[in-house]
């Protein structure tokens, strides 16, 4: 073997790694541990919202990608992110854990908002008043005087598009007379 064909090859593996390097950072690295401590890998895309594995949907979070180091000719540092089957959202990467976090937990807590809307609904269904401004006080009342405010004005304004009709009719006539008398002398 050649030096030429040494450094051909050489050329195509920097040319292979390169182009491996630049997909790879187009996309996460996935991977799913099972209840029998087997591993499933695969690709995902930066914009999923979740990827399945074993019939399941598991999150993509990019707040929780890691980096790792996968082979794709040469080592190459790959964003990842870890699922087990516990849980739907990979691990965290500062603790390992893939539950919620507490400031996530209360921000999905929605107990206070049922009550509320629990309370709202029971005080209307027992005939309670609930309180509006004037404005949405009146709006259906408002909405009625002006549609019929509307179509009185519609009416009486079709007598004058009657005359307007009838005055273009007239104008017409008397050009069409101009025009076949030779014109204006």
């Amino acid at each position: 073997m050649g030096s030429s064909s040494l450094t051909f090859m050489l050329l195509l593996l920097i040319i292979f790694q390169t182009y491996s390097v630049y997909d790879a950072n187009k996309k996460i690295w996935c991977v799913f541990r099972r209840a029998d401590r087997t591993k499933v890998s695969k690709w995902a895309k930066p914009f999923q919202t979740r990827i399945e594995f074993d019939g399941g949907w598991y999150e993509v979070e990019p707040a929780r990608i890691t980096t790792m180091i996968k082979w794709l000719p040469l080592p190459t540092i790959v964003k990842s992110l870890d699922y087990t089957y516990l849980s739907t959202r990979a691990q965290d990467p500062a603790t390992g854990d893939s539950t919620l976090r507490p400031e996530e937990r209360k921000a999905l807590d929605t107990s206070d908002d049922m009550k509320a809307l629990k309370d709202g609904n029971q005080q209307t269904l027992k005939g309670g008043v609930v309180k509006q401004n004037a404005l949405q006080q009146y709006m259906p009342m408002i909405t009625i005087v002006g549609f019929l405010i509307l179509g009185y004005l519609i009416y009486t304004q079709r007598g004058q598009n009657d005359q307007l009709g009838f005055a273009m009719n007239t104008i017409q006539s008397q050009l069409a007379k101009i025009m076949q008398n030779g014109g204006i002398k």
